[in-house]
């Protein structure tokens, strides 16, 4: 299973979360599903981790277990998707908390295909198309 996101915990101080990158994004279809982990190091005593997600994710992303238990290491399975007929992109925060809810990070996830008019959608173009003509 692919790894959405790494954080490590208590690697700085009691109770740090730190996340491998910033922003996730996942690219899905209408109707489409993925399945991922995310990883969770824990460098200071066993604990429980808090994972959820914000209000705009909700119909979008399923944590699998959502307070696991870390003594060292942990995979958390987590499943993303674009119901059929749903938004075509959605994005929001994935949140991290440790030390009984005193500390909290997040980092942002973006599920879908993002809107074209953003600049970010690709075109292929058939070799034939741009080929120049010469008249005979």
């Amino acid at each position: 299973m692919p790894k959405l996101q790494q954080v490590h915990i208590n690697r700085l101080s009691v109770n740090s979360i730190e996340f491998d990158t910033d922003t996730v994004e996942i690219p899905l279809s209408p109707g489409g599903e993925s399945s991922s982990e995310i990883v969770i190091i824990n460098y200071g005593s066993p604990t429980h981790v808090h994972l959820s997600t914000s209000e705009s994710l909700a119909d979008n992303v399923t944590l699998l277990d959502d307070n696991p238990y870390v003594r060292h290491e942990e995979y958390v399975p987590v499943v993303m998707r674009i119901p059929p007929g749903g938004r075509l992109f959605n994005s929001g925060q994935m949140h991290v908390a440790v030390g009984y809810g005193s500390k909290k990070e997040s980092f942002n996830l973006k599920i879908g295909i993002s809107d074209p008019d953003d600049g970010t959608m690709e075109v292929e173009v058939a070799d034939d198309l741009y080929t120049p003509h010469v008249p005979s």
